[in-house]
């Protein structure tokens, strides 16, 4: 599938190609964000992730790779505990969502009732490198940066929230596909598998 992207005033037009014979579009409002910043409590991308989270009122989706964002995870903290459904994929590589220091977050998520699957590969090598929120299926932040102090305070990195405005949903449907597919460890299985946090990280 080939997406073009061309900027109007207010909003970005996502051109998506179905087909050969077929176009469809949908108009989203989007706000990029970019780092590094000196002052973490001053990070345009936290920010970005903190207002998404925050407008959640059904749910949240987000996979993780490296999660060290304190910031982050109050938000998901706040979310479940306003009753939103918040559920989370993790990468375990080299232990990042078990047993390294990085891990706190994840555990911490796991031990307030927060449900996570954590990624458990075919082979070495294998990793979930996804990086994105999806809020109420209308709502995609994606980009490079990971979950991380790192990614805000000394990478340079990007974000980009698209909130769905009108036209054809299916940009917002395949992040939600996509999610499904791992939580619900179908499509993927000759690669690894997603299990829940209590099997992985006892």
């Amino acid at each position: 599938m080939k997406t073009y992207i061309s900027i109007w005033t207010a909003a970005l037009s996502l051109a998506i190609v179905t087909s050969a014979s077929a176009q469809t579009r949908v108009t989203v409002d989007a706000t990029p964000a970019f780092s590094p910043v000196e002052d973490l409590t001053t990070s345009p991308i936290a920010t970005l992730w903190e207002t998404a989270i925050g407008q959640a009122t059904q749910s949240v989706r987000i996979t993780i790779y490296s999660f060290t964002s304190v910031r982050v995870r109050d938000a998901l903290f706040a979310a479940f505990d306003r009753g939103i459904d918040v559920r989370v994929i993790a990468d375990n590589e080299n232990g990042k969502a078990c047993s390294t220091s990085g891990a706190v977050n994840v555990r911490q998520l796991n031990d307030r009732g927060i449900v996570v699957k954590v990624y458990t590969p075919n082979r070495v090598g294998n990793i979930v490198h996804d990086k994105y929120l999806l809020v109420d299926s209308d709502l995609v932040v994606t980009g490079s940066a990971n979950f991380t102090t790192a990614a805000q305070q000394f990478n340079h990195e990007n974000q980009t929230m698209f909130l769905y405005v009108d036209g054809n949903h299916s940009f917002f449907d395949q992040f939600g596909q996509s999610f499904e597919d791992m939580w619900g460890d179908i499509v993927y299985q000759f690669n690894g598998t997603f299990r829940p946090y209590a099997e992985v990280c006892p």
